[in-house]
């Protein structure tokens, strides 16, 4: 699976998600073990592969060890899989807000608490040539514009009277058909474009924010807790503040091409 641009991403609907059983910090540690869900095959963001685990796993593997827990991982293939599992937390969903704006005094937690922000995730328009010159709403209209289908990038483009392709599905498929001159341009997360830069380096692609950065196509990524507390929220906050400030997410960011972003909120 590879996974498309947008708040449709896999892992970032399972706010979406009827949860199961899971638990605080204090039951984590009373079995020894933080659960992640998590897709198989869904790189850069996770895989079952050892050499290349996904920044989603090496980040839940992070904060597992400073937790002194062991990381177990449930395979997921859909949102839908998530609800028959124990997980703890989710590695990748959208912060659109603080997760204790609307906290009771001493009152229960919601079934799912999301951390502040590990970074903050881009969109670009991505073409194949150099000189093609796209800095305006006009220049994108004479252009065929791949988006996926369904996508916020999709609506905004249909919005502002801009041809779009919509048979292509994901990052991957997107930047193949402007590599392959099915496409004139296409908009990915920068997350895809960096992954598929690393795996396809003798490729060229050029890729910009202009002019799509009036779409406000950008948001923050944080992890998601399940059945949680928040004094266990207090706890991974902290622990993603630390591995902010020590270079931690940067690095495994790095491993698979990605360009960190500071989050917009925290």
């Amino acid at each position: 699976m590879r996974v498309p641009i947008g708040l449709s991403l896999f892992l970032l609907g399972f706010a979406q998600v009827t949860v199961a059983a899971a638990g605080t910090l204090e039951e984590m540690r009373a079995r020894n073990s933080l659960s992640v869900c998590a897709h198989p095959n869904a790189l850069p963001y996770s895989s079952n592969l050892a050499d290349t685990p996904g920044f989603y796993i090496e980040l839940t593997t992070a904060l597992a060890k400073s937790l002194d827990l062991r990381l177990e991982v449930n395979w997921v293939f859909s949102r839908a899989d998530a609800r028959f599992t124990n997980c703890d937390v989710f590695p990748g969903i959208a912060v659109l807000e603080n997760a204790r704006k609307d906290e009771p005094p001493g009152g229960k937690a919601p079934p799912l608490l999301h951390s502040r922000p590990y970074m903050t995730q881009r969109a670009v328009l991505v073409t194949r040539r150099q000189e093609t010159n796209i800095t305006t709403l006009d220049a994108l209209r004479r252009l065929q514009v791949a988006v996926p289908s369904g996508s916020w990038a999709h609506v905004s483009l249909i919005k502002a009277e801009i041809p779009v392709l919509v048979r292509f599905h994901d990052d991957e498929e997107i930047i193949g058909a402007v590599v392959n001159g099915l496409a004139d341009a296409g908009i990915v997360s920068e997350v895809g474009l960096g992954w598929y830069r690393r795996t396809h380096p003798d490729v060229t692609i050029m890729a910009t924010e202009a002019p799509i950065a009036d779409f406000h196509l950008d948001f923050d990524i944080g992890i998601g807790l399940r059945q949680s507390d928040y004094a266990s929220l207090d706890r991974v906050n902290a622990i993603i503040s630390r591995m902010e400030e020590d270079g931690t997410i940067t690095a495994i960011l790095e491993r698979y091409g990605v360009l960190y972003h500071r989050p917009s909120r925290s």
